[in-house]
């Protein structure tokens, strides 16, 4: 009876593992595994041992009154520790878990791949300075663990370039600082992600709306650029229908003048303006020095234009009498009763004061004539 119990023991294995990955902080659990198919793992009393201090944690469904440990039952041959609030002391120690004599004692060994603290609100600290289309946000994480791997996007769009990732170890767990500088573009959610391991984890998040100000800013300044140049092409548009109206203008008041003045002048102006040159003109005809310009050619040319100006004259002087007095003594015009009443042209044609004063001019013109014909031209 003794060897067929003594070989039963043989046949026992006991074995135990961490359930990975592990959250500092949270809840851990240690399996330990009863291969006992003889007894179903009845036969004998079931125990943890370890911690920080290695000492009896739980016996059978029995633990100590700290409330940290506790058994969960799952079935006789699964003899599971629950450790609360796992925290750094509970790793780089001892557990071992045992069947009656029979037992597996190894050390929970800390490992950046299976082990993980996830930072708490309060562990993370933000700075955010947001100047015209630039965003400068700076994020220090105090408490993290393993090392992180650390990104950013914008809508699903990859910024990683934009982040700068500095990373120390000052205790057991690492602190990290992350440097944002980015060029606002384009509006929408930028995400902070950082990878703990195989866990990937939001470190924070913000809303980027400044870019809606820049788009307005520079929708409004392209808008006046716009009025500046229309406006600008309008003055310039004035001036010169301005200038070539005034062209125009001043051409017609010269009358194919060259010496005139470009410039259209006011009433007043034309008439300051010809007053001075009348005022010019007879201080030099009252000059002593003045002498005028005599030559054959020009005595000549304005004799002979006296001459066809009285002529002219003369003519029509004429045919002015031939026609009132045809008109006198036509016996069409006259008429059949009383006498016929003259119109105003012929009373004032046939008046004392008209007749005398045709001899008068008639006589003005011989002098006239006389004082041109005496006239010496010069050699």
């Amino acid at each position: 009876m003794n060897i067929l119990y003594e070989l039963s023991l043989l046949t026992v294995k006991v074995v135990w593992k961490a359930d990975f990955p592990a959250f500092f902080g949270n809840i851990t659990y240690l399996q330990c595994n009863i291969f006992d198919t003889a007894d179903n793992c009845t036969q004998s009393t079931r125990q943890w041992i370890g911690g920080p201090r290695y000492r009896s944690l739980c016996h059978e469904n029995k633990c100590d009154s700290s409330n940290k440990y506790e058994i969960m039952n799952q079935a006789s041959c699964l003899y599971t520790l629950m450790i609360r609030n796992f925290t750094e002391q509970d790793v780089n120690c001892e557990y071992t878990c045992s069947y009656g004599v029979s037992r597996n004692r190894k050390n929970l060994t800390l490992d950046e791949e299976r082990f993980i603290y996830i930072p708490q609100v309060e562990e993370i600290k933000e700075e955010v300075i947001e100047k015209y289309k630039t965003l400068n946000w700076k994020i220090n994480i105090t408490k993290v663990f393993p090392k992180p791997s650390c990104w950013t996007d914008l809508n699903g769009k990859s910024l990683t370039a934009d982040i700068k990732i500095s990373v120390t170890k000052p205790g057991f767990f690492y602190a990290t600082d992350l440097q944002i500088d980015y060029n606002v573009s384009s509006c929408g959610i930028m995400n902070v992600y950082c990878h703990l391991g195989d866990y990937k984890m939001s470190i924070a998040s913000k809303n980027i709306e400044s870019c809606q100000g820049a788009i307005k800013s520079s929708s409004k300044n392209t808008t006046i650029v716009v009025v500046l140049i229309v406006s600008s092409l309008f003055c310039v548009g004035m001036v010169l229908l301005v200038y070539f109206y005034l062209k125009k203008k001043n051409n017609q008041c010269c009358y194919g003048r060259g010496d005139c003045n470009r410039t259209v002048m006011s009433y007043q102006q034309r008439k300051q303006h010809l007053r001075k040159a009348t005022d010019a003109e007879n201080e030099d005809m009252n000059d002593e020095d003045y002498k005028p310009s005599l030559n054959r050619k020009t005595i000549k040319s304005e004799i002979k234009a006296k001459a066809y100006r009285n002529v002219a004259q003369a003519s029509r002087s004429r045919r002015h009498r031939q026609a009132v007095d045809s008109a006198d003594d036509s016996p069409e015009k006259q008429p059949k009763r009383g006498k016929r009443r003259k119109n105003k042209s012929e009373s004032e044609a046939t008046s004392p004061k008209r007749k005398k004063g045709r001899k008068k001019n008639i006589k003005k013109e011989a002098l006239h004539d006389a004082v041109f014909d005496n006239i010496e031209t010069p050699e």
